[in-house]
């Protein structure tokens, strides 16, 4: 059996870089835990809403912004505490 393969130059983006909506404060992507803790909130609006009928709703939110603004309201669980962990 012979296989043949070709070369392909695929065009696409990559994220270099995120941007805390709230505190401004810019992620490079490294691979580090930065980004990997951004919250990212995508929403779209249903009828009669405030923000409109169908808008979308975007925020990236970093871990930090999300702590300040939220944390009264937040639910925390342990992973341990998570059902049927082994």
């Amino acid at each position: 059996m012979t296989v043949q393969t070709e070369e392909k130059m695929v065009k696409g983006y990559e994220i270099k870089s995120i941007t805390c909506d709230v505190c401004k404060k810019v992620v490079d992507y490294t691979g580090g835990m930065g980004i990997e803790e951004f919250i990212f909130i995508s929403h779209q609006a249903g009828y009669d809403s405030i923000f409109g009928d169908g808008n979308h709703i975007y925020c990236d939110i970093c871990q930090d912004c999300l702590k300040k603004l939220l944390e009264q309201y937040l639910r925390i669980e342990e992973i341990s505490s998570f059902p049927n962990k082994k």
